[in-house]
């Protein structure tokens, strides 16, 4: 649960909102899934394939996907760390 899933009181203009998420949310998470996927998916799925005479590249998919879904978390709660969430209303900026 977050502050997006509340009902507060803005600050700047006193109204009782629900605030707005990040704006950037989906474009940090979707490239840091794709950075990461890359990252998990070839690097250490290719490596584990090699290692093994090809016998592990199975792996590779699978560590392809915990990484997009890893980096997609990681650049959601980096979004909320450099965008911040907002009031609805007039724009101002919680926390």
């Amino acid at each position: 649960m977050d502050v997006t899933n509340l009902d507060v009181k803005c600050d700047s203009c006193g109204i009782i909102v629900n605030p707005k998420g990040p704006k950037h949310t989906m474009l940090y998470g979707f490239a840091f899934a794709i950075v990461f996927a890359l990252f998990f998916g070839l690097f250490i799925g290719g490596s584990i394939g090699i290692a093994t005479a090809g016998l592990g590249i199975a792996a590779t998919i699978p560590l392809g996907i915990l990484g997009a879904y890893f980096g997609y978390k990681i650049g959601s709660w980096l979004a909320g760390i450099l965008d911040g969430v907002s009031c609805p209303e007039c724009g101002h900026y919680f926390g």
